[in-house]
């Protein structure tokens, strides 16, 4: 919905030539943005799960062979 409002604002304000390059450069920035949002979302996301892990003492939960690295670095899944 707010991707639809900037591109309607973008229409009246700008000229007749500039509506395709303004546009291009919206929809471009949006696309980018997203991109950018997720990387970092995930990255801190990681970082904070790790933290965790390390901040708990997995060890002391008392299943043998679990080690708090093999569940930052593989996850889940990889624990058998």
């Amino acid at each position: 919905m707010a991707s639809i409002t900037l591109l309607m604002i973008l229409q009246k304000e700008l000229s007749v030539e500039g509506i395709p390059i303004g546009s291009s450069l919206v929809m471009f920035m949006q696309t980018i943005g997203g991109s950018i949002y997720i990387s970092v979302a995930q990255a801190l996301s990681t970082n904070n799960l790790t933290n965790g892990f390390f901040g708990l003492g997995i060890e002391g939960l008392g299943i043998e062979g679990l080690d708090k690295s093999d569940v930052a670095n593989g996850g889940i899944t990889t624990i058998t």
